[in-house]
């Protein structure tokens, strides 16, 4: 455990005031001279356990409210296990899985599944990976861990969504994300690389928090056939019946006839 404010301790200084308070509520009653207990009849000394143990208990209860008020203000915060054991010798897999409506052809996603897990299956002992999945936006699977096996479950359980990726988009996304990340950045990308998915420049590619640290970026693409991308890149509902669709298709083989299948769904 850490202290971000750990000046705050200096509070517990203040623990001494409830035991002044005790001391002072307890303080044993004054003697008094008297001439004479000639006629005062003997009686027992009357001890007064409890309100005795009243007043112990109501100076726990306030050096106890004293002490919790000053490790609040010191704000606490729990070792990051993974990131204690990270070195500047340890690898970070950062494995970023695109689980966009692309990925839904040809067998790319369990093409995808298997690299990721081929990924988390060449790890060094000391290296420790996380996993995010990509489409419409960014979202984080797996917190950094060296349990192969839990990486590999989680990434066997993801599918591909209705999203686009938008990989410049989405490195922005991440950037933020591996602020406080530890260790040596090896940043995986596992996607089909859809051209209308594209970032606009390679720097795009790094997130600006890896800059002046170690970083390798590796992208491991699901296919190596041509395939034909199309992005659908305007809508326009003329009516209730007329609904334009302006699609964009590359890589398409010479005199290819186009003839797109468009599923239009609206409010969800």
């Amino acid at each position: 455990m850490a202290l971000l404010t750990p000046l705050f301790l200096l509070g517990v200084l203040g623990l001494a005031l409830p035991w002044w308070l005790h001391r002072l509520e307890t303080q044993a009653t004054e003697r008094e001279k008297f001439a004479t207990t000639r006629f005062l009849e003997a009686s027992k000394k009357r001890i007064h356990v409890r309100r005795k143990l009243k007043y112990l208990l109501l100076m726990i209860l306030r050096m106890a409210l004293l002490a919790l008020l000053a490790l609040t203000f010191a704000r606490p915060v729990l070792f990051d296990v993974i990131g204690s054991l990270a070195s500047d010798d340890t690898n970070h897999h950062v494995i970023v899985l695109d689980t966009s409506f692309s990925m839904h052809a040809d067998g790319s996603l369990a093409q995808a599944r298997a690299l990721a897990m081929g990924i988390v299956d060449g790890m060094e002992p000391d290296d420790i990976a996380s996993i995010y999945r990509a489409s419409a936006g960014l979202e984080l699977v797996a917190e950094p861990s060296t349990d192969s096996s839990a990486l590999k479950a989680l990434i066997n359980a993801q599918s591909a969504d209705m999203g686009r990726l938008d990989l410049g988009a989405m490195i922005s996304a991440l950037d933020g994300m591996l602020e406080d990340s530890q260790g040596n950045i090896v940043l995986h990308v596992v996607s089909d690389f859809q051209q209308s998915g594209q970032a606009l420049r390679f720097a795009d590619m790094v997130p600006k928090v890896l800059d002046n640290r170690p970083v390798t970026l590796r992208l491991h693409q699901t296919t190596s056939a041509q395939r034909a991308n199309h992005n659908v890149e305007s809508v326009v509902v003329e009516d209730r019946r007329s609904v334009i669709a302006g699609i964009r298709s590359s890589n398409l083989p010479a005199g290819t006839r186009l003839e797109p299948q468009v599923a239009l769904l609206v409010n969800g």
